[in-house]
């Protein structure tokens, strides 16, 4: 089989032999199709969005409803594709760079107070790190939802990471008893909190 990784056997019926004919097929190896296509939401906050699924939507495709909405969902891959490699390729990056720029700009606004210029890059630069950074949690956020699904209910690392991180999050380290005397500690009296 790792020879030929695309032969195939199908074994026919003997008919009125004591032997079974053996049917051997080459099949074509498929080649590979590219990655497959994953929307992220952050796509939809981009001015042109709505613009370019609008223009690919108005396209006439033939076949049944169904095989219309298809291919155009096909179509839009690779307009979203470059859109997503025009605007948000490596977000975290442009994120953390526009972070670094704006906090330059900010100490150069404090030194130079009645710099206008200085004024107006640094609202230019804090509207666009705004920007950039909803788009930048909105992948992580996608990013962590897809990651919990592949790993999360697994019995994985991952899985026992979230469960002692939701136990730390949820213990009582201390409490205010009825008579406002605050209560902590292992070997205290939490007698008084029975229902």
């Amino acid at each position: 089989m790792s020879k030929w990784p695309d032969a195939e056997a199908n074994f026919l019926l003997p008919g009125i032999s004591d032997h079974s004919p053996v049917l051997v097929e080459w099949c074509q190896s498929q080649t590979n199709k590219g990655a497959d296509f994953k929307f992220f939401n952050m796509w939809s906050s981009h001015g042109d969005f709505l613009s370019i699924v609008d223009s690919v939507w108005k396209e006439n495709c033939p076949g049944n409803p169904m095989v219309q909405v298809t291919k155009k969902l096909v179509k839009l891959r690779k307009p979203l594709r470059q859109l997503n490699k025009s605007s948000f390729a490596d977000i975290i990056q442009k994120e953390s760079e526009l972070r670094a720029r704006l906090s330059f700009v900010q100490e150069l606004l404090v030194q130079h107070l009645s710099d206008i210029s200085v004024q107006v890059e640094e609202k230019r630069l804090h509207s666009q790190y705004i920007e950039v950074s909803r788009a930048a949690s909105s992948f992580l956020r996608q990013k962590a939802k897809l990651n919990w699904l592949i790993g999360g209910d697994d019995n994985t690392a991952m899985f026992h990471r979230a469960i002692r991180q939701r136990t730390y999050l949820n213990r009582i380290i201390r409490i205010t008893d009825e008579s406002g005397m605050l209560v902590s500690g292992q070997n205290q009296n939490w007698d008084c909190f029975n229902l």
